[in-house]
């Protein structure tokens, strides 16, 4: 079931990126929970690119998909990039 809705997020809202890109946060954060941590990663990596190019570097939403990628590289040891 996530993974057709990630599936439908990507390809149904591609003329909504803020919203697409907040559903994508929100999947990866489902994914990062589950330890399914590659999936989690791809979309929290593109909700964090279509955010920045949207919202600018600075945009809270920016914030919250660096938090997220943080603690998921805790999760999988990766201190450095965290």
């Amino acid at each position: 079931i996530l993974d057709s809705g990630a599936a439908k997020v990507e390809t149904e809202l591609a003329g909504q990126p803020l919203v697409q890109a907040r559903l994508m946060h929100t999947s990866g954060d489902v994914y990062a929970a589950l330890g399914l941590y590659p999936e989690a990663e791809r979309l929290l990596g593109r909700s964090l690119a279509a955010r920045r190019r949207l919202l600018g570097a600075g945009a809270a939403e920016v914030g919250d998909d660096l938090t997220a990628l943080g603690r998921l590289y805790v999760a999988q040891g990766r201190y450095a990039e965290a």
